[in-house]
């Protein structure tokens, strides 16, 4: 029995969030996203009507994961046992570091790839969040801006 192919822009977002972390936001083109993911220019553009945007979701997909690793620690152990887990448990951030690949933060990647510094980044969102939970209170007094469609701090 085949497997139902995955829709259209979860396979965007899949070769994004490979080919982002693996090669960087600037090194990937949308020719090759598109090539990557198997759809058409018309169906990337109608999910994602720039790159831009393309990669606020890509941000957000990875702190979404990451909140959901916190959280899912934090319904079953201590604040303190939690954080533990997400940097050293199976597949906390203590894996990624040893992982053949690893290219460090991709918050940071991203942040130190974007074009406009004036512009609002996809990433302080996701730091402030990180700071707040991880009790780091240089990152979290940092002020967020979140551009839209990203959820809000707090």
């Amino acid at each position: 029995m085949s497997e139902k192919p995955l829709p259209a822009r979860e396979r965007i977002l899949g070769a994004a969030l490979r080919l982002f972390y693996k090669e960087g936001v600037r090194a990937v083109g949308v020719d090759r996203l598109i090539a990557e993911s198997g759809v058409t220019k018309a169906t990337f553009y109608r999910h994602f009507p720039s790159k831009e945007e393309l990669v606020v979701a890509y941000v957000q997909s990875v702190d979404r994961d990451a909140r959901n690793l916190i959280d899912s620690a934090r319904a079953r152990l201590s604040a303190a046992a939690a954080i533990e887990e997400f940097f050293s448990g199976p597949g906390g951030l203590g894996d990624k570091l040893c992982r053949p690949g690893f290219r460090g933060c991709p918050f940071l990647n991203v942040a130190a790839e974007h074009p406009d510094p004036r512009a609002p980044s996809p990433v302080p969102s996701a730091r402030t969040w990180t700071g707040s939970t991880t009790g780091c209170a240089r990152c979290s007094r940092r002020p967020a801006t979140p551009p839209p469609g990203l959820p809000p701090t707090g």
